[in-house]
């Protein structure tokens, strides 16, 4: 599915696994790179940080439930259950 002159971007597998292709898959100039942890900390978080301070992402309305630490534990068979969606777990 990947053109020629494109590049794959490995991401979620964890140390220790094997990932194997066809050989011909590298033909056309594909290439195949891994990822561990992208530029998130370095660049998207802070990106993300200041967009929201801003008010123009939106992320408080994508939280459904909120609930303590206290209340984690007590939380688990909910969210299994799939009755819970984007539940943030607060600290104050």
């Amino acid at each position: 599915m990947l053109g020629g002159g494109g590049t794959c971007t490995v991401v979620g597998v964890l140390a220790g696994s094997t990932v194997s292709l066809d050989g011909i898959t590298l033909n056309w100039d594909r290439r195949i790179q891994g990822s561990l942890m992208g530029s998130t900390f370095s660049h998207d978080i802070p990106r993300y940080v200041d967009l929201y301070l801003q008010g123009r992402l939106r992320l408080d309305d994508l939280v459904s439930t909120r609930i303590t630490l206290d209340e984690l534990v007590g939380s688990i068979g909910t969210l299994h259950g799939g009755d819970a969606t984007r539940t943030a777990v607060t600290f104050h």
